[in-house]
């Protein structure tokens, strides 16, 4: 069973890494594409074309398209972590850790926000202090 643990845990640590590597990566993506607009105007204006930023739909195009690629990304890790979240809860309930597998009679005799708080104090004990979840 601590095996099993040990490995869920670092599972999950290993998803939040790769999530939050992966954002710093678009960010780095998406900024480079606004540097290379930048030199793009500066060669077509050298050249005496129109630019990209003289165009008033084209200059507020660019910041919308970052931040909806951003929030595209966060609603992406956001679905992979509940669905992570929840099938973690269920190979613990599997496992019999306490306060997860919980039977409907016992349910009723501790609160909602209680059972969650009783929850995330044993994941920190499996954890050695670090915390995966937030309940």
């Amino acid at each position: 069973m601590t095996t099993r643990l040990r490995h869920l845990i670092s599972s999950a640590h290993t998803h939040e890494q790769q999530w939050h590597t992966g954002r710093e990566t678009l960010v780095r993506q998406l900024s480079t594409r606004s540097t290379n607009r930048e030199k793009l105007d500066t060669v077509l204006s050298r050249l005496g074309a129109t630019t990209i930023a003289a165009s008033s739909s084209a200059s507020a195009e660019p910041e919308v398209d970052v931040q909806d690629e951003l929030r595209e990304y966060d609603k992406k890790v956001y679905k992979a972590y509940k669905e992570m979240f929840a099938a973690t809860g269920v190979e613990l309930r599997r496992l019999g850790v306490p306060f997860f597998a919980i039977g409907e009679a016992e349910r009723g005799k501790v609160g909602e926000e209680e059972l969650e708080r009783l929850k995330g104090r044993m994941v920190r004990r499996f954890e050695g202090g670090g915390i995966v979840f937030t309940f």
